[in-house]
């Protein structure tokens, strides 16, 4: 097992999170420049980021929980502009998430590092803590999804004209755990 990432053997709807990610007040947004508009907005709930989302507002994430009871109460949905890079972090409020591709993933890296030691606080501080990057130790595209171990310090940089857009969402558990999970499972 790779210590960075997993590849769980799981099914997943893409036309139902898009319409969970592009739908806004009734109407579907294809314009991906609209999306990142719309969704980079203040947040559904005081406590949260602009970004996240709680699960129990959309129904099909809400049956999706129920296949994996393991995630948590709140998913991300990350559109990263063309040619953007997220500084390398390591993330405060959670110690692995599923990472779900949905466009233009393929060109943008995710790179581990090691730790070398604590640079900053984003201006989130509920979300991220930028690191000093150390030696490179793994690199992927996000092609399908994957459980992903955000304890190590990683960035992510768009390679491309298009917007990145993905959904990440928390487990109520470690990255050993959450591959323990999927380990005995069925395919789902």
């Amino acid at each position: 097992m790779i210590p960075y990432i997993y590849y769980p053997k799981i099914t997943i709807d893409a036309d139902a999170l898009n319409q969970v990610i592009r739908t806004f007040d009734g109407k579907f947004i294809t314009d991906d420049r609209e999306l990142a508009r719309l969704t980079f907005k203040p947040s559904e709930d005081p406590g949260l980021t602009m970004y996240q989302r709680i699960v129990d507002n959309y129904p099909y994430m809400v049956e999706f929980q129920k296949q994996i009871p393991i995630l948590g109460p709140i998913f991300n949905i990350y559109i990263f502009s063309p040619y953007e890079t997220i500084d390398t972090h390591i993330d405060k409020s959670r110690l692995c998430a599923l990472n779900i591709p949905l466009s233009n993933t393929d060109k943008a890296d995710t790179i581990f590092y090691d730790h070398v030691s604590d640079k900053k606080q984003y201006i989130d501080s509920r979300a991220l803590d930028e690191v000093e990057e150390g030696a490179e130790l793994f690199r992927f595209n996000m092609n399908k999804p994957v459980v992903f171990n955000t304890t190590i310090p990683h960035k992510v940089i768009n390679h491309q004209p298009n917007y990145r857009i993905s959904i990440s969402w928390g487990f109520n558990c470690d990255f050993e755990e959450a591959v323990d999970f999927f380990e005995s499972m069925r395919v789902l």
